[in-house]
């Protein structure tokens, strides 16, 4: 299943404005997830994030995964504090 979306625009860390958009590659419901995922919607996206969803005694455990081509430690820093906002 490939659908591609214009996922909506967030603020960045300075304030300023990011369009997201990406293809949702993989769903297999209800524990997975994986989807292309940018902040510039016109260029290649790149591997897809994965999403896995676990069920635990005390709710649900999400796996977020991502390959982190040439990304520096900082930016992988910056993804980790992206998704977490993501999240929250």
């Amino acid at each position: 299943m490939t659908v591609r979306t214009t996922m909506g625009t967030g603020r960045s860390s300075t304030g300023g404005r990011i369009q997201w958009g990406g293809e949702y590659v993989e769903v297999d419901r209800p524990s997975h997830l994986a989807m292309t995922l940018t902040d510039q919607p016109d260029a290649y996206a790149g591997l897809p994030v994965l999403f896995d969803l676990e069920e635990t005694a005390d709710g649900t455990r999400l796996t977020i995964s991502q390959d982190r081509s040439d990304f520096s430690d900082e930016q992988v820093e910056a993804t980790i504090e992206g998704y977490h906002s993501f999240i929250d």
